[in-house]
């Protein structure tokens, strides 16, 4: 689900279960695409949290806080229905966890990945050619160098 999807669920009332719902559909969608990052770059990232940015982890917890709180309520009555200013709170903080989600979806797919890199570096095979075609060079500026000189006694 993108973000305008699940905007379009968030109504202005939301009972308890349908916060605790939504809130999960939220981290499921902004997990997947952190794992779809770190699959990207073929375990070649540090360990968690990365590749989640700091940014994008506070605000899965404030979603998560908002999960929580709801999931705690609907224990208890899971139909009743929360205050609108609960369901605002769900879509703003809903929204930017979708926003940083697809910020860093979006800066992932244009970093370069590990085989990106390895492209990068000479080929060893052309360094075991040209190394000796170099020494013998070396030699030769060297003897050049010397040509002129006095030799010591």
């Amino acid at each position: 689900m993108n973000k305008a999807e699940w905007l379009s669920h968030v109504g202005p009332t939301l009972t308890a279960q349908e916060v605790a719902d939504l809130s999960d559909v939220a981290l499921a969608d902004a997990r997947a695409i952190v794992l779809a990052v770190a699959d990207r770059f073929h375990g070649t990232l540090p360990p968690p949290p990365w590749p989640a940015p700091p940014e994008l982890v506070a605000q899965r917890k404030r979603v998560q806080a908002i999960r929580d709180g709801a999931a705690a309520v609907a224990g208890h009555s899971p139909s009743v229905a929360l205050l609108p200013a609960v369901a605002d709170s769900l879509k703003r903080e809903g929204a930017a966890l979708y926003d940083r989600a697809d910020a860093l979806a979006g800066a992932a797919a244009t970093a370069p990945t590990l085989p990106d890199l390895l492209k990068l570096i000479p080929d060893p095979r052309r360094l075991v050619v040209g190394l000796p075609v170099l020494l013998i060079l070396a030699a030769w500026w060297y003897l050049e160098s010397q040509a002129g000189r006095p030799a010591h006694d």
